[in-house]
């Protein structure tokens, strides 16, 4: 089961964005992929893509990007796809997940804060 959390004018917002096409010229606003330029513009069409935010000075997040790795572990030869998506704070000296070119999960930072302000992320 689902929770979304927030209110309001934001909630509204991130309700009106789920199970819309994504903006394919968000990627661009992603850098310094780990061992990897990033996915080619069409690698993903046709995928799930699972995008997860997350900075490795945070501990609760570790969980998350392992739990990530496992699920494209698990599903990537169904077309899962993970996306793990840095803060810019921090990323200089995290502790990047290692790219393997037959798991679908990338990493990369969001320096300039406009991926996570595309995507309504706080």
């Amino acid at each position: 089961e689902i929770k979304r959390e927030g209110e309001g004018a934001r909630r509204a917002a991130l309700d009106k964005m789920e199970l819309t096409p994504f903006r394919k010229e968000l990627w661009t606003k992603l850098s310094d992929w780990s061992n990897t330029t990033g996915p080619a513009m069409g690698d993903l069409d046709g995928k799930v893509v699972v995008v997860v935010m997350w900075a490795d000075w945070y501990a609760p997040c570790k969980k998350v990007v392992a739990q990530c790795q496992k699920l494209a572990e698990k599903y990537g030869k169904d077309g899962v796809a993970v996306i793990s998506v840095h803060n810019a704070k921090g990323w200089a000296d995290a502790n990047k997940p290692a790219f393997n070119k037959s798991l679908p999960f990338y990493s990369a930072v969001d320096a300039s804060g406009e991926f996570r302000k595309a995507l309504l992320s706080d």
